[in-house]
């Protein structure tokens, strides 16, 4: 089963202006779940590597990600390779904070943020199911 893919409104727009698409970012996700990842940061927070529009992953960006395997993932930061190598310590308390916060919430409360447009769902082609589809 695959992980429900979420973003951030801050996440969105990083990805918006990289022209990282949808699929970049399912890819990143469903590598997680299969036990590929590139940094894992600890307390259900991971960086994953992807690809710049035509380009392998580990050339192009770095994304922070709220993960739970095969449950949810919650894009949170993006950044390019070449302008940083790693988040400061304050930076990734933060990022476990947000990601405990989210991954918390019951699905009445996601659908809600979802309607508020806190949050943007990371929709799969037709055909692909997540955990909570199944």
């Amino acid at each position: 089963m695959s992980s429900r893919i979420f973003a951030i409104p801050a996440f969105d727009k990083f990805a918006r202006k990289a022209r990282i698409g949808d699929e970049r970012l399912i890819d990143a996700v469903d590598r997680a779940d299969n036990g590929l990842i590139y940094a894992d940061l600890g307390e259900e927070v991971i960086k994953q590597a992807v690809g710049r529009p035509n380009e392998p992953a580990i050339k192009g960006f770095r994304t922070i990600i709220g993960f739970r395997s095969e449950f949810r993932a919650f894009f949170l930061y993006g950044f390019p390779k070449n302008e940083a190598d790693n988040i400061t310590p304050n930076a990734l308390k933060g990022f476990r904070k947000i990601a405990s916060d989210l991954m918390a919430l019951a699905d009445e409360q996601v659908e809600i943020l979802l309607a508020c447009e806190e949050l943007r769902e990371i929709k799969r082609p037709q055909g692909e199911k997540t955990k909570d589809e199944n």
